[in-house]
């Protein structure tokens, strides 16, 4: 029964912080701040434009424990996708999103955008 509380207590946390909007909004800004530093440096992204990226939310996850943070957080994960140019019904992964917030106080505290 207290793993039920416990799950409650945590689920409304995430839905009064709003984390889901929070990570898929953040996720967005990072694309482009990405896109503006490889054309800075001159990379391409093969013709894509950060508005041809498709975010789905993935998760939420309590770390309670962890190796170099002394506080417990979220890490809100969103999938990061392309449109399949040969599929035009299938998505194509090309990266994930992962925004840290801090547990009491909801504030975003680090993030990491992989692309591969």
């Amino acid at each position: 029964m207290i793993l039920l509380e416990i799950s409650t207590v945590l689920i409304a946390l995430v839905r009064d912080r709003d984390l889901t909007t929070q990570a898929i909004c953040s996720c967005r800004r990072s694309i482009h701040s990405a896109r503006q530093e490889a054309m800075a440096a001159n990379c391409s992204w093969k013709g894509h434009l950060p508005e041809d990226f498709i975010l789905k939310f993935n998760r939420h996850a309590l770390i309670f424990e962890h190796s170099t943070k002394e506080t417990p957080f979220f890490e809100s994960c969103v999938d990061i996708h392309l449109p399949d140019s040969e599929d035009p019904e299938s998505l194509l992964p090309v990266g994930r999103y992962r925004l840290i917030t801090d547990m009491e106080s909801g504030e975003a505290v680090d993030d990491y955008l992989e692309l591969w």
